[in-house]
């Protein structure tokens, strides 16, 4: 992740929010089928170390973004979903109970303002969120945000 936000690590992160995960039924991924085809183009996908559930980010045809925790007999399940300020680019498994999900999102002050100095076309920070399938909380983390002029091309 550090090559696509530089400065990014966990220790530069704070925890910005926390709540219960909201989870809305997406439809089974049966071989052949739509949702199934969606899967596998996902530009991330993880599988959790017991096996037991796949974690896919899907880009949509539209800006959109989503992801979704396909369990093994392929019941899906959408756990984030992010309109057009938001670029998850990684997902990964802590362990059967946690996963992670980073990328960057448009960043904007308390008052609703893009967070950037004036002038920046876009204003970004970098983002993780921390699931926990027990708990069934999510935590999200941010960092400080950027010109996105100012981050290396994807």
């Amino acid at each position: 992740m550090n090559s696509v936000i530089p400065g990014f690590t966990r220790t530069t992160m704070m925890l910005s929010s926390e709540h219960a995960i909201e989870r809305v039924p997406r439809g089974t991924a049966t071989p052949d089928s739509p949702l199934s085809a969606t899967i596998a183009r996902a530009p991330a996908r993880a599988v959790s170390p017991d096996g037991t559930q796949t974690l896919a980010l899907i880009a949509g045809e539209e800006p959109d973004s989503e992801v979704l925790l396909v369990a093994r007999n392929g019941e899906a399940q959408r756990v984030l979903f992010c309109g057009t300020p938001c670029r998850w680019t990684h997902a990964t498994w802590v362990d059967a109970d946690r996963f992670v999900v980073a990328g960057f999102e448009e960043a904007f002050t308390e008052t609703g303002e893009p967070a950037c100095e004036e002038g920046a076309a876009l204003c970004v920070q970098p983002v993780y969120y921390l699931f926990d399938l027990r708990g069934e909380n999510v935590i999200r983390f941010t960092g400080a945000p950027k010109a996105l002029e100012e981050m290396p091309p994807l």
